[in-house]
């Protein structure tokens, strides 16, 4: 009798610790988000800022890889004299891409940066991406593609 409870005690508890999975099938990797964002034709340029950067670029200690969106190898600037502001724009870094160990620690990075965005004054607005461990900020310029958001956005939910 009592080996029929403690075999039926043993089974219940391997169910039950199989069923409650660590989530790690989804936890996402820095090269995952590069991938998914080519896959949507975004193309990004790994930037580093030389001045520390900004208030942004630690979110729940996790620091950020910065990034800026290649207008011009998109096609999207040309060589043109008059498109020097837009070369210009192209060189800095407008997302911000943190990956989190654990889903967790994303949710209280994005408590940081809602503290430091109420406070904020911001000249451009960011826009918030996230799945599982990945938090994606874009900074959208004036004279950047409204599409860039939809590509990064798509990229972010196939992760």
């Amino acid at each position: 009798m009592y080996f029929k409870i403690i075999s039926v005690f043993l089974v219940l508890l391997i169910v039950l610790s199989a069923c409650s999975g660590s989530g790690e099938d989804n936890k996402s990797s820095l090269d995952d988000v590069i991938q998914s964002m080519e896959n949507q034709g975004l193309k990004i340029l790994k930037f580093n800022p030389e001045r520390g950067g900004t208030t942004f670029n630690k979110l729940n200690d996790i620091e950020a890889e910065t990034y800026a969106i290649d207008t011009y190898g998109m096609g999207d600037v040309t060589d043109e004299a008059d498109n020097k502001v837009n070369i210009d724009i192209m060189l800095l870094a407008n997302v911000y891409i943190y990956v989190f160990n654990t889903e967790k620690e994303r949710i209280e990075g994005f408590k940081d940066f809602h503290k430091i965005s109420d406070q904020a004054d911001f000249v451009f607005h960011p826009i918030v991406y996230e799945s599982n461990n990945i938090l994606v900020i874009h900074f959208q310029y004036p004279e950047e593609k409204s599409e860039y958001d939809n590509t990064i956005k798509q990229a972010i939910e196939e992760l």
